[in-house]
């Protein structure tokens, strides 16, 4: 249970608990299929991976990147090719673990702090911007690919789940801020 956490902290543990689960039953072969229109599983996951690793891992909590997520192989516009299911997963979860650590101690004031912006988009180069909004993109960013994995899963005729699942942001959340 979620309790005392700053809100956006909360629903980012509540993403990422969806995205993994969105991965259940997943294997190497459907991973790293490519279905028409769509990139595989496998590069879907490294490439929310190297955006929590940046955006979570890296900018906010202040750790150095995982060398296999560094690069623009993952980035929006790549190939969509390259990414093998073992040495993608070894990588997620090695991302999602450092950014679990840091979204369970995290406060809002550490969330609040605005930083100047130098990534890749470019209405938002050179703007300030809080740990707060980086949270709420990366979930929605999140939310489209759990989106994405749901339908070539479902369109492969495999069974998931509803999307967002329960949510554990509870009434002792602080959702005032």
């Amino acid at each position: 249970m979620v309790t005392n956490r700053p809100i956006m902290a909360a629903l980012m543990l509540d993403t990422l608990d969806d995205f993994t689960r969105s991965l259940d039953g997943m294997d190497r072969a459907s991973s790293e299929e490519r279905l028409p229109g769509f990139s595989p599983v496998s590069w879907t996951v490294a490439h929310v991976a190297s955006h929590i690793d940046s955006w979570v891992n890296n900018i906010l909590a202040g750790h150095p990147r995982n060398d296999y997520l560094t690069g623009s192989a993952f980035f929006k516009g790549a190939t969509g090719e390259g990414a093998e299911w073992k040495t993608v997963s070894t990588a997620f979860y090695e991302v999602l673990g450092k950014a679990r650590t840091f979204l369970e101690k995290v406060t809002e004031a550490e969330l609040a702090r605005a930083e100047l912006y130098q990534g890749s988009m470019q209405p938002l180069r050179g703007k300030l911007v809080t740990g707060n909004y980086r949270l709420a993109r990366l979930t929605a960013h999140i939310y489209y690919h759990i989106g994405e994995i749901v339908t070539i899963r479902t369109a492969r005729g495999e069974k998931v789940g509803d999307f967002p699942g329960i949510l554990t942001i509870t009434s002792e959340t602080n959702v005032a801020a």
